[in-house]
């Protein structure tokens, strides 16, 4: 379960590289070629989780990342629970505060107010 989980985070990774554009711009001036590198395996060839946490720990301070983000909210948060509870690696889970990340406030529809992930 965990191999899958990593494979659809990273073939999220690389579709949004694709599908946004390496140029296409967060917020401010931080770029999608900035945050997502092109090669996310190890030595060893397999995904790199401290790689793949770093980059989404990124991602997720950008607000316009919250766009992206309702297509994959599940399979990350699976990826957080893993990371803290099986691999002990030591890390702070954004889903335990969403209010520090402001992709998780992202507003899908401005005219509805309650369209957030965290009001969700």
């Amino acid at each position: 379960m965990k191999k899958i989980n990593r494979n659809e985070l990273y073939e999220f990774l690389n579709g949004l590289r694709k599908q946004a554009g390496v140029d296409a711009q967060l917020d401010g001036d931080k770029k999608i070629s900035e945050i997502v590198p092109i090669n996310m395996l190890n030595k060893s060839g397999d995904l790199d989780d401290e790689l793949i946490k770093n980059i989404f720990t990124q991602l997720l301070g950008c607000l316009n990342f919250g766009f992206y983000l309702i297509n994959i909210v599940s399979h990350l948060e699976y990826f957080m629970n893993t990371l803290t509870h099986d691999l002990k690696i030591k890390t702070d889970n954004p889903f335990d505060h969403p209010d520090k990340y402001p992709a998780f406030s992202y507003k899908v529809n401005e005219l509805n107010s309650k369209n957030s992930l965290v009001d969700i």
